[in-house]
């Protein structure tokens, strides 16, 4: 009987061992796949960031030529355009931002 007890005890042992390299292995990945979309989040921030820049500098540059008289009525168009899409724009981010504090319980 006391065989049995030992090797029921090393079955068990082995078991557990596995077990947690199995939960370590799991963790080490989540942290990889955590950082990964990180990344992308700070990438999709940075294009975002970038391509508003250029918008306000193409509407500074529209703005600047109707106070010049330099426009025609295709400017006049482009900065209506232009802040249509700013406010859908920013209606998007305000969507996003409550989204967010709904799923943080906040």
């Amino acid at each position: 009987m006391p065989a049995l007890e030992i090797l029921l005890t090393i079955a068990s042992g082995a078991m557990s061992f596995l077990v947690a390299l199995l939960i370590r292995t799991i963790n080490r990945r989540d942290k990889k796949a955590d950082a990964r979309q990180q990344q992308l989040v700070d990438l999709r921030t940075a294009e975002m960031q970038y391509t508003r820049s250029i918008g306000c500098l193409a509407h500074s540059t529209a703005k600047t030529m109707r106070r010049a008289n330099l426009g025609n009525g295709e400017v006049e168009e482009a900065i209506r355009y232009y802040k249509t899409k700013e406010r859908a724009l920013e209606d998007y981010y305000q969507k996003q931002s409550a989204m967010m504090q709904n799923a943080k319980g906040g």
